[in-house]
């Protein structure tokens, strides 16, 4: 099971209306992917994708399928409005492997700063 970044470049600075796009994708197939966003220093977490759709602020992000698995586009509603983004990721595929890449620090894996 993969859980990659497409763009922007992990650990960047971006624009308060960057897309951040990810890819996951597995063999077997993906079961469900849940995905989290926090914003700021890890004061609010929101959710992005509940496994099955996109959450209130993320309802206008987009899933497409890829080879193996999905690819995310992911912006918050009116953009990014903390002064970081982490996600948050879980994947389960269908032989019930589960992969999480949890952003608590010091493991800081996708991590963005917004720039005002």
């Amino acid at each position: 099971m993969g859980i990659s970044v497409v763009s922007p470049a992990e650990g960047s600075v971006i624009g308060r209306t960057v897309p951040l796009i990810i890819d996951v994708t597995s063999s077997p197939a993906l079961r469900r992917v849940v995905i989290s966003a926090v914003l700021g220093d890890n004061i609010i977490e929101e959710m992005v994708h509940n496994g099955i759709e996109f959450a209130g602020p993320y309802s206008t992000n987009s899933r497409a399928a890829i080879t193996d698995g999905y690819r995310y586009t992911l912006l918050r509603v009116g953009g990014w409005r903390a002064s970081s983004v982490t996600l948050r990721i879980l994947a389960i595929d269908t032989a019930g492997t589960v992969t999480q890449k949890t952003l608590a620090l010091p493991q800081s894996l996708y991590s963005w700063t917004v720039a005002v």
